[in-house]
């Protein structure tokens, strides 16, 4: 509501990203709720309305069309949580500076496992990342939460650019967590 009534475009902007990342949990917890398993889920699923509802959240001038390719992925909560907010920073970037002067663009979200091993990719079709972009210096809550959420998740990532787009890719090894999710604090 505040973002609503707010003139400030900065203020707005923040409470929009807020209201995502506390809609990234609801929408997990939901989920649990629904397939009557409180400790995991099928985050392929998560992965779809997670995408879906943070480009209908954002209203982005450019027309965002998402595909998906996903194997389906058994999580644990503890791990569900992370990857989705970390999931949430990665595309609300993608939408806030990806798809500058663009009316249309193209997201793609992959996802498999492979010997536990879990990878998933976010690939744009945007601007692609500046010449001198290094995470460590373009220092954002963003990144930050990024950065974090990986760490927590014993986790990988990297950006690749290649001036047709950028694609993030995380990697982590699928694991019965304790208590992850429940110890991380916005």
């Amino acid at each position: 509501m505040q973002a609503m009534n707010s003139e400030s475009e900065e203020l707005n902007r923040q409470l929009l990203e807020s209201v995502l990342r506390i809609k990234s949990m609801a929408g997990i917890h939901e989920q649990l709720y629904k397939a009557n398993n409180f400790s995991k889920l099928q985050f392929s699923d998560s992965l779809k309305s997670l995408s879906n509802s943070i480009v209908e959240t954002l209203q982005a001038d450019t027309e965002v069309n998402i595909d998906f390719d996903l194997q389906p992925i058994e999580l644990n909560i503890n791990q569900s949580v992370p990857c989705s907010l970390l999931i949430n920073e990665v595309i609300s970037n993608i939408l806030k500076h990806g798809f500058i002067g663009r009316d249309k663009g193209t997201i793609q979200i992959q996802a498999d496992e492979e010997s536990d091993m879990v990878t998933i990719r976010v690939v744009d079709d945007g601007v692609g990342l500046p010449d001198d972009f290094d995470e460590k210096k373009h220092s954002s809550l963003g990144l930050e939460l990024i950065d974090l959420l990986t760490k927590q998740l014993d986790g990988e990532n990297r950006y690749i650019s290649n001036g047709t787009g950028t694609t993030f890719e995380l990697k982590f090894k699928k694991a019965d967590v304790k208590g992850a999710a429940s110890g991380f604090l916005i």
